[in-house]
């Protein structure tokens, strides 16, 4: 038992550093929500919740005034931080279902704005850059002709860019054994821009599991990739995310 957590450990350990390495020459404004977090449409009229995750980092707080909504706001970090606030749609409300075997299906979208980015490690001079280097303008394939705001920008922080964006998602799983565990799949994109850094589109998607034992959720999401593009790199990364939420019904 104890290898297979060292093991697990090191993992984790070991993708967190390449992502270290690899993001030092980087170049994307931030997404709006770094983790796809847990189980879809897991929600029932009344449900205060709590809940934050890793890795990448984020807290959340949400409320689920109707079985079929639940509004969720909170704080994402990726080369950044990002405040967010939006709706999770339930396709088909647990609360409703009467079977052995739950479906669960649900949409999300939603808004954030906060401070982050990265331009190859915010480094101008950066050997390993995969941007431009000194070339600072261009055109697209379609003829587009696009311009970077002052280079001295490329030497910012991430704390001295302002950046915001949104993200619509879509997931899907089932609810098993007396609804203790959920199998899922969830997919996210988002589309954020920060000052000196070009528009950035993400793509994330992964799958996860769940546990119910009310009132604490626990999920980890074992593979997950993420991925995104704009007019100066494109890359894709995965991640293992684990997390936890505590929830309490007002109503009960």
């Amino acid at each position: 038992m104890k290898q297979a957590v060292y093991k697990s450990l090191f993992f984790l350990v070991t993708i967190s550093i390449s992502f270290g390495l690899c993001r030092c020459v980087s170049t994307f404004s931030p997404p709006v929500r770094a983790l796809l977090s847990g189980s879809p449409a897991r929600f029932e009229k009344g449900e205060l919740e709590i809940g934050g995750g890793f890795y990448p980092y984020d807290g959340r707080v949400s409320y689920v005034p109707q079985d079929w909504v639940q509004l969720e706001m909170g704080v994402s970090s990726l080369e950044g931080v990002m405040g967010y606030a939006g709706p999770r749609f339930s396709l088909w409300p647990v609360a409703r279902q009467t079977g052995d075997v739950k479906l669960l299906a649900e949409t999300e979208i939603g808004l954030g704005f906060g401070a982050g980015g990265i331009y190859c490690g915010n480094d101008s001079d950066n050997e390993y850059c995969d941007g431009p280097g000194d070339m600072w303008e261009g055109f697209d394939d379609d003829g587009t002709k696009w311009k970077l705001d002052d280079p001295e920008k490329a030497d910012r922080s991430w704390k001295g860019r302002f950046a915001y964006g949104g993200y619509a998602g879509i997931g899907i799983g089932i609810g098993v054994l007396d609804d203790l565990l959920d199998i899922y799949l969830k997919t996210r994109v988002q589309e954020t821009k920060a000052d000196g850094i070009p528009a950035t589109f993400w793509f994330s998607g992964g799958v996860g599991l769940q546990v119910n034992v009310q009132p604490v959720k626990i999920y980890i999401n074992p593979f997950v990739l993420h991925s995104y593009s704009n007019k100066l790199d494109a890359e894709g990364f995965p991640l293992c995310e684990f997390g936890l939420s505590v929830n309490y019904n007002v109503f009960h």
